[in-house]
């Protein structure tokens, strides 16, 4: 799969619409990558968390996913991959299998390796790293410019832990992620305890604010807007293409590699 004609997909509801008005949302962006991907025939596909929370919006992604496959040839041969994460694997084994995806599972400890194992998932990544905080910061990315700018902005200890939809989760610290996270140790302390949250002991005033806060991103609302990113976010200061990206993060891991032997004498 070539890194520059591949995509991986991430959207969330901003809600208040049918599942077909979704699905026809989903369908119009699954094909506007098609297209985009055309010219080099590269494989792409979905990013989806299967937590409990998300259950009815991952199931709505991947059967639009299926559906789009089996109407679409081309879409069979390029729209493959599928990439779950934030949940249990095993109770999508029987569907993501019969449709023949390239299925990977992104788990956080050995147990959720060896769940993976039980559900037959094809890959598992055991080593390397996520770049999701790196990636975004790019010319490519077709997020929102004030979230691309927010992370090369966000300087020295610039980022903070809060409750997320499915966990503890990082966010550029700004007057509202900070707001977030004394919302968070007064309704959602479990977080920063280890103790899992759901819907039923958090109240909803918490969450309906984690959903405004969450669609102003994508709005464009810098005064309301709760904007996600790694710690790796404090060392980012461009927006490069993702080609030059790609080549910087090689040509550095190979200088970092010369210098080893060295160092280590």
């Amino acid at each position: 799969m070539s890194s520059r004609g591949s995509i991986i997909i991430s959207w969330k509801p901003a809600g208040g619409s049918s599942e077909d008005d979704q699905k026809t949302v989903l369908k119009k962006i699954f094909r506007q990558t098609l297209e985009k991907t055309r010219e080099k025939k590269g494989i792409f596909g979905v990013n989806v968390m299967v937590a409990v929370e998300m259950k009815d919006w991952a199931e709505l992604i991947i059967d639009t996913m299926i559906e789009l496959r089996e109407q679409d040839p081309e879409m069979k041969e390029r729209f493959k991959i599928l990439v779950t994460s934030a949940g249990d694997p095993l109770p999508w084994t029987p569907k993501v299998k019969k449709a023949g995806l390239l299925w990977m599972h992104v788990i956080p400890s050995v147990k959720g390796a060896l769940r993976c194992q039980k559900a037959g998932v094809d890959a598992v990544v055991a080593s390397g790293a996520q770049m999701g905080t790196r990636f975004l910061a790019t010319q490519e990315s077709d997020f929102h410019p004030m979230w691309k700018e927010g992370v090369v902005k966000a300087g020295d200890r610039g980022t903070l832990v809060a409750r997320g939809f499915v966990g503890p989760a990082r966010f550029l610290k700004t007057p509202v992620s900070l707001k977030h996270q004394e919302n968070t140790l007064k309704m959602s302390p479990g977080v920063f305890l280890g103790k899992p949250d759901d819907y039923s002991t958090v109240p909803m005033e918490l969450i309906n604010s984690e959903i405004a806060a969450m669609n102003a991103v994508y709005a464009g609302d810098e005064t309301k807007a709760l904007l996600a990113g790694g710690e790796c976010a404090q060392r980012i200061q461009d927006l490069p293409t993702v080609e030059d990206l790609v080549k910087r993060i090689v040509r550095e891991a190979e200088e970092v590699l010369a210098k080893m032997p060295g160092r280590l004498a």
